[in-house]
């Protein structure tokens, strides 16, 4: 019956959970701030795993890699779990090097985002946490101009906005099979 409000101070290694519940309609929130994480960053964007109760934190700033928390749904305390999505963070120079996040339903893959710039391509790139030695594999069919946001739908797919070319219509990809090594999942167009 709770919510959680997580929230990032910018340019900074301070994570706060803010407890959103029957007592926050009297004006009583309270705050857990945890501090000390991982590295200074701003973050983009957060996506949380339930069944893991782990934060997949895709970072603002370029050359930053993407790290992953965990997060105490009882109390509000914030932990860096020890996980770096190795090579995700790239020297971008006019937006961030991942532009959004996502768990697959399992919560062993990681879906990130690349918006791409010139000598950096645009991707969908998958992470097995399983296995952190394996590096991040795309899981498109063809290359695209621009990635954009990526996000679990209901129906257990995964869904992908992005631009095939230069002025084209932004466009929306579905992935099945997301709980599977990148050459399994189906990316249909």
């Amino acid at each position: 019956n709770d919510f959680w409000l997580i929230t990032h101070q910018v340019n900074s290694q301070s994570y706060s959970a803010t407890l959103i519940n029957a007592a926050s309609y009297t004006g009583t929130f309270t705050t857990t701030t945890t501090g000390g994480l991982a590295y200074p960053t701003t973050v983009a964007n957060f996506s949380y795993h339930a069944a893991s109760d782990r934060l997949a934190v895709s970072p603002q700033d370029p050359n930053t890699d993407a790290i992953i928390l965990n997060f105490n749904n009882a109390t509000g305390a914030i932990a860096f779990a020890n996980v770096f999505v190795v090579n995700s963070g790239k020297p971008t120079v006019g937006t961030q090097s991942v532009y959004d996040i996502e768990w697959s339903p399992s919560g062993d893959y990681i879906y990130l985002s690349r918006f791409g710039e010139p000598g950096i391509p645009a991707d969908l790139l998958q992470y097995y946490l399983l296995n952190p030695t394996t590096t991040l594999t795309t899981v498109l069919p063809a290359p695209v101009f621009r990635s954009f946001g990526v996000q679990m739908g209901p129906d257990s797919s995964m869904y992908h906005l992005y631009q095939s070319v230069a002025s084209g219509p932004i466009l929306l990809g579905k992935m099945t099979k997301p709980d599977t090594v990148a050459s399994e999942v189906n990316y249909l167009t």
